[in-house]
């Protein structure tokens, strides 16, 4: 009785035991893993001012695009700091979510605050170096004091010229308009002074015939500027302000010899032909009137003649010489 009591407590413990083995054996390779929480994209925001920056046509092209490729690479170094340190969070064994977006919201506000007005002010100082290369090449212009009176023909025709006319007068005189509009301006007020009326044509009048205007360069003579220099840069009219002070002098060209030539000059090809005399009166080739004697001793040989025989490849020449 005792014995099979046994084996049945026995046989009970055995299937408790595949019982436990089930319940704690190795997970379903089957099983889903846990989901990893994807990359935050960062949210770069432009503002307005920089915007307007890049879709302003005023400004080149070249300078737009170089800006918007610098704001470009800016942001994407900020993406692989970001990226990099994202990664490595998750190869710890706690990954740190909440730290990565605090990371993206530093870096976001990196960009905006302190890396984007660098750039931004490196770039306006660019942009404000562009109109002053024009403004000091316009200011070095010179006022053409020459050409006044044909300033004053057309001051007595209209004393307020329009914008076109001012820019053809800049043209012909080598200044800018704005000496032109400068210039009459100050010219009515000293004629307001004065008590002279000046003469204010409408658009619809018709301008000053193209004889009147030959007439006026006429006029000026050497004081206006002729027309071939009108579209020349400085160095090449004072070249050929030169060549024309040459001109002037008698040299036709810049190789020209720089001495006046004589006015009676002598062919000598064309003179008629002289013998030329046996002797010059009164010319002694030497002070005592007669040739010196030279005595000059005869040359002293250094070679001595040979006494040693000769080769055998020269006896044997002569030999056949002989025969």
């Amino acid at each position: 009785m005792q014995a099979g009591l046994q084996q049945e407590f026995l046989r009970r413990t055995s299937r408790i035991a595949k019982l436990f083995k089930k319940t704690a054996g190795p997970i379903n390779g089957s099983a889903i893993p846990p989901s990893l929480p994807p990359l935050p994209q960062l949210n770069f925001i432009l503002p307005e001012h920089v915007k307007s920056e890049l879709n302003d046509n005023s400004i080149p092209a070249e300078m737009r695009s170089a800006l918007t490729t610098a704001i470009q690479d800016l942001q994407e170094d900020y993406r692989r700091v970001y990226e990099r340190a994202y990664n490595a969070s998750l190869a710890s064994p706690l990954p740190q979510f909440s730290a990565i977006h605090r990371l993206g919201a530093i870096l976001e506000a990196r960009f905006l605050n302190q890396s984007l007005p660098g750039l931004m002010r490196h770039y306006l100082a660019e942009k404000a170096a562009l109109p002053k290369s024009n403004e000091v090449e316009e200011s070095k212009r010179k006022f053409n004091n020459a050409y006044i009176p044909y300033l004053q023909a057309y001051f007595a025709y209209n004393a307020y010229p329009s914008l076109h006319d001012r820019e053809v007068m800049a043209r012909k005189s080598m200044m800018t308009s704005r000496q032109i509009e400068v210039w009459f301006q100050n010219h009515r007020r000293v004629e307001k002074k004065a008590g002279r009326p000046c003469v204010k044509r409408k658009a619809s009048d018709a301008g000053p015939s193209q004889s009147q205007i030959d007439k006026i360069e006429q006029v000026l003579g050497v004081f206006g500027v002729p027309k071939e220099e009108r579209t020349l840069s400085e160095k090449d009219r004072e070249q050929l302000g030169y060549v024309r002070g040459e001109r002037e002098r008698g040299f036709s060209t810049l190789s020209a010899p720089r001495y006046p030539r004589d006015a009676t000059p002598i062919d000598v090809l064309a003179l008629p032909p002289r013998p030329l005399p046996d002797a010059v009166p009164g010319y002694t080739p030497f002070l005592s009137g007669t040739m010196p004697s030279c005595h000059f001793p005869p040359p002293t040989w250094t070679r001595r003649p040979a006494t040693e025989p000769l080769p055998h490849h020269t006896q044997r020449l002569s030999f056949f010489r002989a025969l």
